[in-house]
């Protein structure tokens, strides 16, 4: 269909945005249950995918458009295509018998055709604003091609770099991934750009998802019910109250029980405790894998404990859609569940206006006019560069000076563009800018000797010695070497779970060679989680973490590279030293032989052959110019219950380059009966932009919500005591102060 009768059909309807109160909308949605019949509710319920797709455990091989007019589904997955969906909308609405509009769910992960970074290199920048403000530009474009709904954010915490999808996740800290959360539910359900642009959220995986055993995806997790409250629940509370429309349950089990037909979970906890009343929708066939897990006995028995569960939506697999009547005919599932459920998604669509007029999202001349606009590619940058961690920065070799003559620009990544991460789905390839590009695009007047170097899957000897060699030439005819190095996307993601996490050996090979020219080497490292780098730290001059930035990555690299932005980034998830630690992280608790209290004692908790610490921990990242803590202050030594104490530092910018510094704070809670508390706790943090020589008090309010946790019987209590305040550059920090909570009483 052309644009011009799209145009007719839509001004068949009123565009008017209609702003019903909650009272109307529940009266509207309750009118329309009305009319349904239990096959019609059911459809409500199923949600389609185009095509017989074999990612999940059950292939469904049924015809769309048929069942769109059937009255069988009522939601639709994948639909990035505003042609499409069009022609499905109209069929439900003008052919089926309902006449209900459809609901379009897609996965927009980190960008709709503007790409900003993958999920856990966002989650470095540390900037709220930022994130917030790419997630409303996402919302922008999808919901013009007329995407309703989007399976993001995942706010699932993980300590395993060896689990592919920490990629999409907000990293190991429960804080860290709570403000994540609610920055990126603000950014997609936001009115800011009109209401055809509100896009409905949904918090993945509910909870735990990022801790299978072995990091192996999909796998069995087995946590403690104090772990699940202390470390995965807070971003999924944090949802709920910034009124995130829907949540996924995880694919994996906890307590022996798959997360799917969890009522603990999902109607105790998530409904009743946190309140949350909006969507469940499943996994992608997460109910039929019910029978994989030993739960259900056949399709059936999955359909009613993911029913009695408090399930919505089923995800591809069709379950409840063959087997809900004959669960409600024989007594087994009421009809007030299931029309609990069509109630939320009929609310859903009433919210979204979509009575009112179902094309309404569908705008493909806007969806010309803003994707890869001037301004989302701005976003995009700015979030690509506040994304970068700095890891290493010897004898200053960054940033670059214009004034180089000549500059090595080696390595597999060098000219690669599909660098926009394992969850975005690019359309036009060539609007990702790649290294090279953007660096080509600075228009400086330096001479810049390429060379690939090495290609990870290149066998033959002969061919690896030329390209080596290559390299090598190209080195030494330059001031600088930039090696770009990594591991392809396609190694980060779902169902891409590694139990090595080292770079590929012929990419240590090169820069062994190179090494031998004496030139410095800066790695630029493109990766999609953390690896093993100590060789590296041990070996080159510089080390910047860019992980997969998206459709300005080159651009915001080599804006970086040569200073027009400071690196200010800080690791959401620590680096191992090696394998052998992970799980690693720096929320710990203190063991009864704890390490520091005296490291030459052999029956200590440590390695034999390795340290404690990784490589790199959680909240470090370095600056071009150098920022000096003073000591912490308090602005008085106790407090009462109900009452704040100031903490203070004066920050100094001491270097040459102004910039901009993470300050994080962290308590500890030094003895707290009965329970074992972490050495810290990430409990706030701000950005500070100084200029040289600037300094500036930063303070942070510790209030009763910082202090409190929950008991041996996990109950939340403020319990009086010692408690130990940090403040520093990152989650290694000493720099502390000791204050007393007193007892009420």
């Amino acid at each position: 269909m052309d644009k011009e009768k799209l145009y007719e059909v839509k001004n068949k309807y009123s565009d008017v945005t209609i702003n019903r109160t909650e009272e109307e909308i529940d009266r509207m949605a309750r009118e329309i249950l009305e009319t349904l019949n239990l096959n019609q509710k059911l459809g409500q319920m199923y949600q389609m995918v185009e095509g017989a797709n074999p990612f999940g455990s059950k292939l469904v091989d049924r015809k769309l458009e048929k069942s769109i007019v059937n009255g069988d589904t009522g939601v639709i997955l994948g639909t990035v295509d505003w042609e499409k969906a069009l022609r499905f909308q109209q069929l439900a609405v003008e052919q089926s018998a309902s006449g209900i509009p459809l609901l379009f769910n897609a996965d927009i992960i980190h960008g709709c055709d503007t790409i900003y970074p993958i999920p856990l290199g966002f989650a470095c920048s540390f900037d709220m604003e930022a994130v917030e403000k790419a997630a409303r530009m996402a919302a922008v474009e999808a919901t013009a091609i007329g995407v309703h709904w989007n399976n993001s954010p995942m706010i699932d915490v993980s300590r395993d770099p060896r689990w592919g999808r920490c990629t999409e996740g907000v990293g190991e800290d429960p804080y860290l991934g709570a403000q994540l959360a609610k920055a990126q539910i603000k950014g997609y359900q936001s009115y800011e750009h009109g209401a055809n642009h509100y896009m409905m959220a949904c918090a993945k995986h509910f909870v735990a998802y990022g801790a299978p055993e072995g990091g192996r995806d999909y796998n069995t997790v087995n946590i403690s019910e104090r772990e699940l409250y202390e470390v995965y629940l807070p971003p999924f509370e944090a949802a709920v109250r910034e009124s995130v429309d829907s949540i996924m349950p995880a694919f994996s089990t906890y307590n022996n029980i798959p997360v799917t037909a969890h009522k603990g979970l999902l109607q105790t906890l998530l409904r009743e405790k946190l309140n949350f009343d909006g969507i469940l929708i499943s996994d992608y066939t997460a109910v039929a894998e019910l029978i994989n897990h030993g739960v259900a006995a056949n399709e059936k028995e999955a359909a009613q404990l993911s029913l009695e569960a408090g399930l919505d939506v089923e995800m591809v697999s069709d379950c409840i859609l063959e087997y809900g009547r004959e669960l409600v005919s024989h007594g087994e599932i009421s009809m007030e569940r299931i029309d609990a459920s069509v109630m939320r998604l009929l609310k859903a669509k009433i919210k979204l206006g979509l009575f009112d007029n179902p094309y309404r999202y569908i705008n493909p001349a806007e969806y010309e006019k803003v994707t890869l606009s001037p301004q989302h590619k701005g976003i995009a940058r700015d979030l690509a560069r506040k994304s970068m961690v700095l890891l290493k920065n010897e004898n200053h070799v960054l940033p670059l000076s214009e004034q180089q003559s000549a500059i090595a620009l080696i390595g597999p990544f060098a000219k690669e563009k599909e660098i926009e991460g394992a969850w975005a789905f690019v359309k036009q390839r060539e609007s990702m800018v790649s290294l090279s590009e953007g660096l080509l695009n600075r228009g400086v007047d330096t001479v810049f000797n390429e060379a690939v170097g090495c290609d990870l899957k290149e066998t033959d000897e002969v061919k690896i010695k030329a390209m080596i060699d290559q390299a090598v030439l190209a080195a030494k005819q330059s001031d600088v070497v930039l090696l770009a190095i990594g591991e392809p996307q396609q190694m980060s993601g779902e169902a891409k779970s590694y139990g090595k996490i080292d770079l590929h050996s012929s990419q240590k090979r090169l820069t062994e060679e190179l090494l031998k020219t004496g030139k410095p080497i800066v790695v630029i490292l493109f990766n999609g989680r953390p690896v093993l780098l100590d060789w590296y730290q041990q070996h080159v001059q510089a080390i910047l973490e860019v992980w997969f930035p998206g459709t300005e990555g080159g651009n915001g690299i080599a804006d970086v590279l040569y200073g027009d932005y400071n690196p200010s980034g800080k690791l959401a998830m620590s680096f191992p030293y090696c394998e052998g630690q992970i799980p690693v992280h720096y929320r710990q608790l203190k063991t009864g032989r704890p390490l520091e209290e005296n490291p030459e004692d052999p029956y200590r908790s440590k390695y034999e052959d390795i340290p404690n610490e990784p490589l790199y921990p959680f909240g470090f990242g370095l600056s071009y110019t150098h920022f000096e803590y003073s000591k912490v202050t308090l602005s008085k030594d106790s407090k009462k219950p109900g009452e704040s104490i100031r903490a203070s530092v004066m920050l100094t910018n001491s270097g040459s380059y102004q910039g901009t510094e993470v300050v994080q704070l962290y308590i500890r809670d030094i003895h707290a009966y009965g329970v074992s508390r972490p050495v810290k706790e990430l409990k706030g943090f701000q950005k500070v932009s100084l200029k040289p020589g600037e300094t500036q008090q930063v303070h942070f309010d510790i209030t009763d919500d910082m202090l409190d946790y929950y008991s041996v019987q996990l109950k939340k209590i403020l319990e009086p005591g010692q408690f130990e305040i940090f403040i520093g550059a990152s989650s290694n920090t000493t720099n502390s102060k000791v204050f007393i909570l007193n007892d009420p009483k």
